[in-house]
Formats: structure tokens, sequence, C-alpha cells
């Protein structure tokens, strides 16, 4: 998803650039911010970068380390949490090391490195960037799809096998990979006066406006428009499928199964609600810079109040890093409970564990003993199993 941050006059493909070199007409943006204003951002980035550091780093070693979860939807969060991390790993650097530079025109995105390791740097760093995001968006697309077939197919869902799931993730980075590959040829180091800008330009070989305009349309429409449609379309049709269902007995299995969809689905649809805020502001920024006003903006513009915009839109873009894995704690309790385990993990050969053990042997016997008998009163013991398989399987929504 090619982004652009208005606040740090970057009128290029990735969060960089410096404006006056491409556009001439924009000399006078960005506009002076005050110490006040630059050490309030440099925090806010800083406490995000670190939440989506810890956040996604738990996820990703709890699905690691426990088999049980490395199954269905995990996958896909797993895949979500990798690409996040270039959020605090990569972008959000990018964004701090201006905020400690003072410019003559303001604070500008400039580079730190220079020579062919800040050149090789500066185009992998965009590269990922800007890569992430189709990755995520890629995710929910293919996790959504997973949940489909499971609540409106749920006979054809059993037929998707992991590998199944995994290639739809491999395709996901090589989506995202192919797209911006282009990166490696159009971002360059260049410096003006004491600063060195790591910026994406088209010329000399294309023309850079009208080659932005197709690059940013087709990126609009590739990776968010198109997936948007197929997402309210899939969200639409599972939440009809769910009120459609009714739950006759609650111990029944398949009743609990559709309980268990219910929830999934609404994780799954709150990530994607979230998705869409934060992303929906700077996206839609882009669409109005690109389509509308065609790169020029109007001179009739409060300069402070499309300052603070700009910021805001591009804030918000890496808040999700961090919001993503507080919905998967806040939905997925083997996730909490594993995570409690990180910390204050107990010895198998503990009294307490042994202690629980037991318990929970003498509690499982109650229950078989007491399903037999019931089982030997009203209908084959054939029945029970069929329904013991099945409650097996529902773990695997989950």
């Amino acid at each position: 998803m090619a982004t652009v941050n208005f606040s740090n006059c970057s009128w290029n493909a990735t969060r960089s650039g410096n404006c006056s070199l491409l556009y001439p007409n924009l000399d006078n943006w960005p506009f002076p911010q005050s110490l006040a204003s630059r050490v309030g951002k440099m925090c806010a980035y800083i406490i995000v970068a670190v939440l989506a550091l810890l956040g996604n780093g738990f996820v990703i070693v709890i699905i690691s380390r426990n088999k049980h979860l490395r199954k269905a939807i995990n996958y896909f969060i797993l895949n979500m949490a990798i690409s996040d991390l270039v959020t605090p790993l990569i972008i959000i650097p990018i964004q701090l090391y201006p905020l400690t530079v003072e410019h003559k025109k303001g604070v500008q995105l400039v580079w730190p490195f220079d020579g062919d390791f800040g050149s090789f740097l500066c185009k992998l760093s965009m590269f990922l960037a800007d890569s992430s995001p189709v990755v995520s968006i890629m995710s929910l697309v293919f996790m959504t799809v997973d949940r489909f077939y499971a609540v409106v197919f749920p006979l054809k869902a059993q037929r998707v096998s992991h590998k199944i799931r995994l290639t739809f993730l491999t395709i996901s980075w090589i989506v995202g990979f192919g797209f911006f590959s282009p990166h490696f040829q159009v971002v360059h180091v260049v410096k003006i006066e004491d600063h060195f800008y790591c910026q994406l330009s088209f010329a000399p070989t294309f023309n850079h406006t009208k080659s932005m305009h197709i690059f940013f349309t087709t990126a609009c429409v590739l990776f968010t428009i198109i997936p948007f449609i197929l997402l309210t379309v899939m969200y639409s049709v599972m939440l009809l499928s769910l009120k459609k269902e009714t739950i006759a007995h609650t111990r029944n299995v398949s009743s609990r199964r559709q309980k268990n969809n219910r929830k999934i689905v609404f994780m799954a649809l709150v990530i994607v609600l979230v998705f869409a805020v934060c992303w929906g502001p700077y996206n839609g920024f882009i669409f109005v810079i690109t389509i509308v006003w065609r790169w020029k903006l109007p001179r009739n513009l409060a300069d402070k109040d499309l300052t603070t915009f700009s910021f805001v839109t591009h804030f918000l873009t890496c808040t999700n890093a961090a919001l993503n894995p507080c919905i998967y704690f806040i939905f997925i309790q083997s996730y909490r409970s594993a995570l409690k385990n990180l910390f204050c993990k107990e010895p198998k050969d503990s009294p307490k564990s042994i202690l629980s053990l037991n318990d929970s042997n003498q509690w499982q016997g109650k229950v078989t003993k007491r399903l037999l008998t019931t089982a030997s009163n009203t209908r084959p013991i054939s029945g029970l199993k069929k329904n013991s398989i099945a409650g097996s399987e529902m773990g695997s929504f989950v």
C-alpha cells in the first residue's frame, strides 16, 4: 500500500522525501514545528513502537511455542504479527530521526546514512515499509475467506488444509514484495544542502507526476477498494447466515461450534474495522491528493490544520500495529493463558501441578461415566462416539 507522509513533506510513494525537489510550487511546506510539538510526537511514536513490538512479539512467541495453536485462524494472526513488526522496527524509527533534526523549512524526513550502505538501507526500508500493509490487508482477506467457508459452507471448510492456508500466506508476501520491487530502482538517497534524503523519483526515465498518479491509483484499487468490497460482501453473508442459525440445545456439540464460530467471526470483523479506522483517513487523504487535487495543494487550506491532520492520519496507521495484539488477547482465551504461562510457568512435578492433574483426571472420569450411563439409556454408544469426535474437532477453530 503506497504511503505518503504529508506531515514530513513526503510527496513520494514512500514515507520519505523532500517535496521541493519534485514539486517546486510546494517549497514552503512543511511548516516549522515547535520543540514541544516535536517532543510530543516523538513520545507518541515511542509509546506505539513499544506496544507494537511487545504485543506482536508475544503473539509470535506464543503461537510458535504452543503446537495446539498452530491451526486455522492462528496462521493468519501469526502472519499479521510478523508483518506488523515492520512498524516498530522500521517505519517508526524512520519517523523519529527527522524529528530530532532542525531544518530551516521545518522538520523534513532526512536520511542519516549516505554511500552504498545508506542507499541500500534506504531502498530496503522503503520497500518493507510499503509492502507490510499489503501483507496485512491480504491476510485479512484470506482470514475472512477461511471464516466464510467455516460459517457458510462448513462441510467444504473441512477440506481446507493447513498447506492451503500456508500457500495463501505465501502469496500475500509475494504480491506485496512483487508490487513494490521497483523501489530498488526508483528510490534514491540525494543530498540537499547539509542533509541527505531518501526519496522516490520516476524521473528522468518517466514523467514523475504521471507515473505517481498511475502508481497510486493502481495501489488504491488493488489493495484498498477491491479488498474492502470483498470483505463487505463476505461479512454481510456471514452475519446473515449466523443470524438465521438457532441454538436448539446448549449441550449439543454443533451448537457449541456455532457459538465458537460467532466469536471468531466477530473478532475477525473487529480486526477489519480497526484496520479500516486506522488506514481509512490516510488512504482517503492520498486519494484526494492524487485524484482530486492532482498533487497540487489548494492555497486556501490552513497551513497548521493541514500539518496536524496529515500527522494524525499517518500516526493512526502506526497505531494499527499496536492495536491488533490487544484484540487477539481480548478475544482469545488461549492466548491469555499462554501469555500468563510465559511469566509464571510452574514446574510439571510441583505439588500444585500434580494435584491439578489428579483433579482433572478424576473430573474426566466422572464425566465419562455419566455420559456412558446416559447414552446407554437413550441411544447407542456409537452416537456418543460420533459426538465426541465432533467435539474434539471443534477445538480446531481457535
